[in-house]
């Protein structure tokens, strides 16, 4: 009864978690718990470049005992290929629990794959144990079968139910991070520094599909929704794994992403311009987009940002639509944008 008790209390945690960072950490904490001795580690894994790459989600060494994560902009191209680890490969590849003893003869560990219903793939390790008893596998497959619904319904929650891209409610927290956080590396070491965070500054952009109210008047709100969907699968394509892609209501999304500088910035979103500009959308055939984005500063807030890329984003609409503009080369402060005389700019 007590064992019971305790296994209960342990996946309480797992459901008690208020995102998917957070449930991430409290599945790897808790099955450290359960399984003295263990070490366990979760994995994403991510395809960039047709190479599949092990993204840690949470990792706890047992004779560390603290949770340990990448940070959320950390590029998946700098984490290890899957292929460096076949017992992952296979797991991956047949969707089934793997179980394996290293090189070195150290105790037997457990790789168990997990596939969301919006296709993220995660593979949780478990080693270090001297022995597997059922009893043990059971307590790995129930926290990870409880973890999956979980995240199933954070995913309900916390995704457009159109485009399927994230929307506002996990928007605060990936911008809390982004403005908090500063890259953790040792002073002097540029090289390092260059290798582990090559993006160090936080951009917030706001993109506007240009005449979308003509669209819905002229061709239908279907037709409407078919474009959204697919300037949803351009953001989605053009975009890198560790930028944040959302859908803010109606037609506008917002783009959380990290690069250098402001040349950079612009370079990542001008290959959207002219991405949505290329594509042949049905009936309507030529749709544009205008965009406006600032820099994230250190303890910004979401309001000041979205206010300063907004702004930005009226400046280009007034220029004629279809061209992106940065709040920091506007050179306008406050509310100043807003002099630009809305009224002479057809905002749908």
């Amino acid at each position: 009864m007590e064992e019971a008790a305790f296994f209960i209390n342990q996946v309480a945690r797992i459901v008690e978690s208020r995102d998917r960072s957070s449930a991430e950490k409290t599945l790897v904490g808790v099955l450290n718990r359960l399984l003295p001795g263990s070490d366990v580690a979760l994995f994403e894994v991510i395809e960039v470049d047709a190479q599949r790459h092990c993204f840690v989600r949470a990792h706890i060494l047992d004779r560390v005992g603290t949770v340990e994560s990448l940070p959320l902009w950390y590029p998946a191209s700098n984490c290890p290929l899957l292929s460096d680890f076949p017992y992952r490969q296979r797991a991956v590849d047949e969707n089934q629990p793997v179980r394996f003893v290293s090189d070195d003869a150290s105790p037997r560990a457990l790789v168990v794959p997990m596939v969301t219903q919006t296709q993220q793939t995660y593979l949780l390790e478990i080693s270090g144990l001297a022995a597997w008893t059922a009893s043990a596998q059971q307590s790995v497959e129930g926290c990870l079968k409880i973890f999956y619904h979980f995240l199933n319904l954070l995913d309900y929650g916390e995704r457009d139910t159109l485009t399927g891209l994230l929307n506002r409610k996990s928007f605060d927290e990936a911008f809390f991070k982004m403005s908090q956080m500063e890259p953790e590396v040792a002073s002097g070491d540029a090289e390092e520094a260059d290798r582990r965070y090559p993006s160090s500054a936080c951009w917030m952009a706001v993109i506007d599909i240009d005449h979308f109210k003509r669209v819905n008047d002229t061709f239908g709100h279907l037709i409407g929704d078919e474009v959204l969907l697919l300037v949803a699968g351009i953001l989605q394509s053009t975009f890198r794994q560790e930028d944040r892609v959302y859908r803010f209501g109606g037609e506008e999304f917002v783009v959380l992403l990290r690069a250098p500088d402001v040349a950079w910035a612009t370079a990542a979103l001008e290959r959207l311009r002219l991405a949505v500009q290329a594509h042949r959308f049905p009936q309507v055939e030529h749709v544009t987009v205008s965009v406006g984005f600032s820099m994230i500063r250190r303890h910004d807030t979401p309001s000041g940002a979205f206010d300063r890329a907004d702004q930005a984003v009226y400046q280009a609409k007034s220029l004629g639509r279809n061209r992106i503009c940065s709040f920091e080369m506007l050179g306008l402060s406050g509310r100043q944008a807003h002099a630009l005389d809305q009224n002479t700019v057809e905002l749908f």
